[in-house]
């Protein structure tokens, strides 16, 4: 048996390989990041930001709010003891209350106006959290299935690695070193066969003699334009 036929042989093997690899890395990005989760997780983080400086307004106005309230009962009762007996100072303190109350109004729409905002926020982020939680039960279910890809197809390298040791051993180093820097240059494809007296990768025609000498037991038989190995299925 010549080289080119162990070579086209482990070629196959290396084949298998490589999609098994691609599969792999597809896997491993699929378990490993998730654009969706990360999206939804980003959104409810902004909104929990955005929540908490309103939160912050809302303390804020409540204990302005609280200091105008004290300060508008204390006016008042100072009005109704009688420890205020000047028409004037009573007058001032009418007009001071009036303007307490008017402050107050102002405080009290807009603790109602952040209040509101701040439902609506809570709301988003009970509606993006149901989201995350549904979508995390159907990437770890996925996920799941992908863990037992995963050992499939490592039990498929497995198997053929072994195959690959005894092909290896009838292959010269010369050759292997050929074929090994032929798959990188030719896009893994280092040994192609003749299809219909053609080369099938690049599809140049081959002479019949060319042809009959793929089908003898020379070891180096290539491709005069694509210089892969020629092997004869």
């Amino acid at each position: 048996m010549n080289q080119r036929t162990f070579l086209y042989q482990l070629q196959l093997l290396d084949l298998e390989l490589d999609k098994n690899e691609k599969r792999l890395s597809e896997i491993r990005g699929i378990i490993s990041y998730s654009d969706d989760v990360k999206n939804i997780e980003q959104a409810i983080s902004i909104i929990e930001s955005e929540k908490k400086t309103w939160q912050q307004k809302l303390n804020k106005i409540s204990g302005e709010a609280q200091v105008i309230q004290e300060k508008t009962k204390k006016s008042e009762q100072s009005l109704y003891d009688g420890t205020i007996k000047n028409p004037k100072e009573l007058q001032n303190v009418n007009i001071e209350i009036d303007s307490l109350k008017k402050r107050l109004s102002v405080l009290d729409e807009q603790q109602l106006e952040i209040m509101f905002s701040i439902e609506e926020l809570e709301d988003q982020i009970s509606i993006n959290k149901q989201l995350l939680e549904s979508l995390t039960k159907e990437k770890n279910a996925q996920k799941e299935v992908l863990l037992r890809e995963i050992e499939e197809i490592e039990k498929s390298n497995n198997k053929l690695t072994i195959e690959k040791n005894p092909i290896l051993t009838q292959i010269e180093d010369e050759f292997l070193g050929t074929y090994e820097k032929l798959r990188k240059s030719k896009n893994k494809i280092a040994v192609s066969l003749i299809v219909d007296s053609a080369c099938s990768m690049c599809g140049n025609g081959l002479p019949p003699m060319e042809v009959q000498k793929a089908k003898s037991n020379a070891d180096e038989v290539f491709c005069p334009v694509c210089k892969r190995f020629l092997y004869c299925g």
